[in-house]
């Protein structure tokens, strides 16, 4: 049988007729894909038993500054990352923001609004359109290991690995940290020869 990913339609579709208490088998028929696909957007990124899976990167392009936050899944999934990416970018006055194509992200035109800022999505399959945000993940997994249970994880633990990552030199910034890239605050240090 030929795999092909849902689409954002259809990813946004089946996140809603979960939210309305509509058995995956149902969905699978409604959207004609199969019940396997319906399976598996429902376990990407949410709550598996007790377990915690989800983080959410958000990068600033040009100082490569990360928020990093453990949205609270409550009630809805996307209500609750649409919550987490309007708290993690209004202090930076975001002037776009660009994101993958998961079914968390199905409230984007809520951010859009309270961000007053336009929002874009990437191809599927293009990680190279996601390349800087790519490579922040995989400093991130440093720390927070793929598949690793988050639910022991908390917000301080989260906010000291975001700090660690913002103070971190990088070779593209010139040996600048994130922090003094975005906030223009390059030390003044006289070097000796």
């Amino acid at each position: 049988m030929y795999y092909a990913h849902p689409t954002r339609k259809q990813r946004y579709q089946i996140e809603r007729l979960i939210q309305e208490g509509v058995p995956s088998s149902q969905i699978a028929l409604k959207l004609g894909v199969h019940r396997s696909t319906v399976y598996r957007e429902r376990r990407r990124g949410v709550r598996v038993g007790d377990r915690y899976l989800a983080a959410l990167a958000q990068l600033e392009r040009t100082s490569r500054y990360l928020v990093l936050r453990r949205p609270s899944l409550r009630p809805v999934l996307s209500a609750a990352v649409a919550r987490s990416v309007v708290k993690g970018l209004e202090p930076l006055k975001a002037k776009s923001i660009t994101f993958d194509n998961g079914a968390e992200l199905a409230r984007y035109e809520q951010i859009q609004t309270d961000l007053r800022c336009p929002v874009f999505f990437a191809d599927p399959r293009s990680p190279n359109q996601r390349a800087t945000c790519e490579n922040t993940i995989g400093l991130v997994r440093q720390y927070l290991p793929k598949g690793v249970d988050l639910s022991p994880v908390g917000t301080a633990q989260v906010a000291r690995i975001d700090r660690r990552i913002n103070h971190r030199p990088r070779h593209c910034l010139g040996f600048l940290t994130s922090s003094e890239v975005l906030f223009n605050k390059i030390p003044d240090v006289a070097l000796r020869a």
